[in-house]
């Protein structure tokens, strides 16, 4: 399917594709980057939320706290002994603080009056206005419940009472803050601030949020402020009882401890998933808690991710008309050099006005060279019409030279295509470890001048002491230079430099020392600041990579530096790469050799054997038909007997040639029969036998009585095994021995 489509749409797959794939990634990365943020900054903000909204509840209870110890201070600075003084005094504090829901005064016994026990007057709210009483007469505040009374008397501090409902005075839930006074150092009682938890609900103004979305308990776990009414002086230790729930036990744990924290949970009321904030509210003792559900942190995190996808569609929907635009201006000439190589095709070789021949990039010599065939086919034509009409007797002469010239042509349109196919490849970038050294440094260098932003980048080998240009390119050209020579002859101090092995960065290439030799280069092509970096290859200075700034000074970062010094790695990777393809190419090169060797060496054995094999077959022949006379004496058989035993030796040993040349060839194969073990061993001990005399020696075969008549093996592998083995004993051996025995 992808033959069929035009290379322009080819070249926009190829572009697009990539950049889709990563869009793809980038976006689900993006994607886990927003939910990670976003949740950390959702934490944080409603961290941030329950941190002011437990000080909005201390700021109030410090107030009234402050309060009730001004009204104490004042009772041991003015001691007031008349009653209407002492309720006028509470009215005025009432009336000028709208958080107070009553204040009262209560004395410890007889300390008012000698003739009562008990007086404690008291001013409250009741429907906007104030009602005075004299609690003494309501309840003893003496006894163990009123705890706000107790506890101050006892120890003597001023204190914030538990949660409780006042049934003699309002009817209300409410705390109370107490406040000892003293006179001659004596307690005589206790001034106190009462604060409706309605009243103080009021006064937060918890802003955003529902009010069943947060609850606040008391130092023993009581809940005093919910959105539901009935859950508000119940326990949550009680509540996580009754529903088996752990998670909401140790919630009320931690908050009464007076931590601060957040977790994960279900609602004890809707089962919805929520995250809890907690912290406490230290004038009180008490603890705040914020509820939000699951679908407030999704619903936030969702509009994050929607904004970052917007932003992804949009710089992509950029890209790919840039994209398109960049394609457009790229095919324009190849489609012209496509019409131009049709009209070729066609017959048609006037082109000139079909191909832009003014640019000097490569498309621009491809065209010209367009127009230079066009011109030789021309040529080629009228000369052979003129030898046509000119010469009739040499037709078939000629015949035969409009054939070549034909061949010819179509040789040169079968290479136009190759180097048209060749720049499309050049186009798509090909790897540097390809091993194509001239066009890596040719996409090298272009990289590194586009991405430093230099005026011009350069790769130079070093030639004994001379510098040779292989590769230059100049961006705002947009073209890659011929190579050229220096035109100075050596350059020591600055070989000297290179071999270090460091970049040569230097920002006034006139006035730099170290630089004094290439002056006359700088001022040529108006350079002012470089970067030199050496290609090094086992310790050998090959080259250097060149980054010049045409025209102005350049203050290099450590970053360039380092960038170019790492380019002249890749470099030196790809003149690696090119030695690894030509050793390569000599190591095939090798292996074809010594497999024809092999081969040789197969056919010279093989011929061998053969040779050998006519004469010792014609031998075993007659030494079989003497053996076959029965009037031979014993003595001439027994010798026939060794010669035919040593020929058929002999033509094992061939047989063992054959077989090594198999071996080589991996072509050996196991030829197993069923013969004499015992006849064998004979055969061999009087063969060796006259060897093992010959030296001296006397060789003794002692059979096992066990030894079996008959195995199944390949016998002629076997005897080759043997003769080997006994025969280096002979060979080895100088004085009489015993060879080492074996069993089968």
């Amino acid at each position: 399917m992808l033959s069929k489509l035009s290379f322009r749409h080819k070249l926009l797959l190829g572009t697009l594709l990539p950049i889709i794939a990563i869009y793809t990634g980038l976006f689900f990365y993006i994607r886990a980057r927003i939910i990670r943020r976003s949740t950390a900054d959702y934490e944080q903000w409603q961290q941030f939320r329950v941190l002011l909204y437990a000080r909005q509840f201390d700021d109030n209870l410090e107030q009234m706290a402050e309060l009730a110890t001004a009204s104490a201070h004042a009772l041991e600075t003015f001691p007031i002994t008349k009653e209407q003084e002492l309720y006028s005094f509470l009215r005025r504090n009432v009336e000028m603080n709208h958080l107070v829901y009553g204040m009262a005064i209560a004395f410890t016994p007889y300390t008012f009056s000698p003739r009562k026990r008990l007086f404690a007057p008291y001013v409250y709210k009741n429907n906007g206005t104030l009602v005075e009483k004299n609690t003494g007469r309501l309840y003893d505040d003496t006894q163990p419940r009123w705890d706000w009374y107790g506890e101050a008397i006892r120890t003597g501090q001023p204190r914030w009472s538990d949660p409780y409902f006042d049934e003699g005075a309002g009817n209300v839930w409410m705390i109370t803050y107490s406040v000892p006074f003293r006179r001659q150092g004596k307690v005589q009682g206790v001034a106190t601030v009462d604060v409706a938890l309605e009243t103080l609900q009021q006064q937060i103004h918890i802003q955003s949020l529902k009010e069943e979305q947060f609850f606040v308990l008391d130092r023993k776990g009581r809940i005093i402020f919910h959105g539901h009414p009935q859950f508000i002086g119940q326990s949550i230790f009680y509540i996580a009882k009754e529903q088996n729930r752990s998670d909401l036990e140790a919630l009320g744990k931690a908050m009464i401890s007076g931590q601060s924290g957040h977790l994960w949970m279900r609602d004890w009321t809707s089962n919805e998933r929520q995250w809890v904030f907690y912290t406490p509210i230290s004038q009180a003792g008490w603890s705040l808690a914020i509820r939000l559900n699951e679908a407030t942190l999704l619903a936030f995190i969702y509009e994050e991710t929607r904004s970052g996808l917007l932003i992804l569609a949009l710089s992509f929907c950029l890209i790919s008309l840039v994209t398109w635009g960049v394609t457009s201006y790229i095919m324009r000439p190849i489609q012209k050099l496509n019409a131009a190589a049709q009209k070729i095709a066609a017959g048609h070789l006037d082109i000139e006005t079909d191909i832009d021949t003014t640019s000097s990039d490569e498309l621009g010599n491809l065209g010209r060279t367009f127009l230079d065939m066009a011109g030789q086919l021309q040529e080629s034509f009228s000369e052979l019409h003129r030898f046509n009409q000119r010469l009739e007797e040499e037709v078939a002469h000629r015949t035969a030279a409009l054939e070549a010239a034909n061949q010819q042509l179509l040789e040169k349109e079968r290479v136009l295509h190759r180097y048209n196919a060749a720049l499309v490849r050049l186009s798509q970038s090909p790897h540097v470890q390809q091993g194509n050294f001239r066009m890596a440094l040719q996409e090298i260098i272009e990289v590194t001048a586009t991405t430093l932003q230099v005026g011009r980048a350069s790769v130079w080998e070093l030639q004994e002491d001379r510098f040779k240009c292989v590769a230059q390119y100049d961006p705002a050209a947009n073209n890659h230079a011929q190579p050229t020579y220096l035109t100075q002859p050596t350059y020591p101090n600055y070989l000297k430099l290179l071999r270090s092995g460091e970049p040569l960065v230097v920002k006034d290439l006139l006035t730099d020392p170290r630089t004094h030799e290439l002056r006359e280069y700088a001022k040529l092509h108006n350079i002012y600041s470089l970067i030199d970096a050496p290609i090094i290859l086992n310790g050998r200075l090959l080259g250097v990579i060149c980054v010049e700034q045409v025209g102005k000074h350049r203050d290099w970062l450590v970053e360039e530096r380092n960038f170019v010094g790492n380019v002249a790695d890749i470099v030196t990777i790809a003149l690696v790469a090119h030695q690894r393809n030509q050793a390569e190419q000599e190591l095939l090169k090798a292996k074809a050799a010594a497999e024809a060797a092999n081969k040789a060496k197969s056919i010279f054995l093989a011929n061998m054997s053969h040779e050998l094999r006519t004469p010792l077959n014609a031998i075993l022949g007659f030494s079989q038909i003497l053996l076959s006379d029965r009037t031979l004496a014993p003595q001439h058989r027994q010798t026939l007997e060794k010669i035919n035993r040593s020929g058929e030796h002999l033509l094992g040993l061939i047989n063992d040639v054959l077989d090594m040349a198999k071996i080589e060839a991996g072509r050996v194969t196991l030829q197993e029969t069923t013969f004499n073990l015992p006849r064998m061993l004979q055969t061999l001990e009087e063969m060796l036998k006259v060897r093992a005399e010959a030296k001296g020696l006397r060789l003794v075969f002692e059979l096992p009585p066990n030894l079996p008549v008959a195995v199944t093996t390949d016998e002629m592998k076997l005897r080759q095994v043997l003769v080997n083995l006994i025969g280096n004993g002979i060979k080895f051996t100088k004085k009489g021995g015993r060879l080492p025995q074996g069993q089968l």
